[in-house]
């Protein structure tokens, strides 16, 4: 059977199907087939000089949200954590976040499952690559060796795909990367001055979507020895404050929002 055959039998089963919103319909019926195809050409990707190192991070969450979540790269306490415990990288950062993050959300009663993650670097350093005895400048060398432009076009590469595939009625960015580099990207690279400390919280458009910038988990966690303990929780009061406005924004949007019954402590 030809390509065109097979395109014209598609064509015949939606028509009998008959969907009020044809386009919707198939984005809706093809998500997980898109996501997995995505998957595939991010662990397949060499667009970088990063990108042959052996761990890549993958998305996780509900393909059906409406919100999407953009994860900073993976912190270096967590490389400084794999070297001298000789744990799996990905899971650590991973159950490390989700742990953390989803206790946040119980604060304002939101779904954690509801949400969609992805990280705004793709590529990290995995345990192949170095020792127990390699040092932390190493590290921080070996991550710097990748340019702010290619970290740019991978960031804006993967995630204009996933937007394309998730639509989501909102974006959550985690930490100052992350937020710095979509705030960039949506000023046309024009030189225009984000913050994350004065900026967090504050709504600008990427692709006409509501993006709302706050701090990292990481973040938060490594202000404990360095802040007083008001500080610190008027900081975590911050992050909190962000994300009920995200998901508060996103149940204004879309009626079928699976967020939960929200409400600020």
């Amino acid at each position: 059977m030809d390509n065109n055959t097979i395109d014209e039998k598609i064509l015949t089963l939606l028509k009998y199907k008959n969907p009020d919103d044809p386009l919707k319909y198939i984005n809706d019926l093809t998500k997980g087939y898109c996501i997995d195809k995505l998957e595939n050409k991010l662990l397949e990707c060499k667009k970088c000089c990063i990108s042959d190192f052996n761990a890549k991070s993958i998305n996780s969450g509900n393909i059906n949200s409406g919100i999407l979540v953009i994860n900073e790269d993976i912190p270096l306490d967590l490389y400084n954590k794999m070297l001298k415990d000789d744990v799996d990288i990905t899971f650590a950062a991973n159950e490390s976040f989700m742990n953390k993050f989803k206790q946040y959300c119980n604060l304002i009663g939101a779904n954690y499952n509801y949400l969609f993650f992805i990280r705004c670097v793709n590529c990290f350093i995995g345990k192949i690559v170095f020792n127990k005895e390699t040092g932390k400048e190493e590290i921080v060398k070996a991550l710097s060796t990748i340019n702010n432009e290619e970290k740019i076009n991978c960031f804006q590469f993967f995630l204009d795909k996933y937007i394309d595939v998730i639509k989501p009625y909102v974006i959550i960015t985690l930490g100052s990367f992350a937020s710095n580099m979509l705030f960039s990207v949506a000023n046309n690279n024009t030189g225009n001055k984000f913050a994350l400390m004065r900026d967090h919280g504050k709504v600008f458009k990427y692709k006409n979507i509501d993006v709302i910038p706050t701090y990292s988990i990481s973040f938060l966690d490594n202000k404990n020895n360095k802040m007083t303990v008001d500080e610190i929780t008027q900081l975590k009061y911050n992050f909190v404050t962000d994300l009920y406005n995200a998901f508060t924004l996103e149940k204004q949007i879309n009626y079928k929002s699976g967020i939960g019954n929200i409400k600020l402590p």
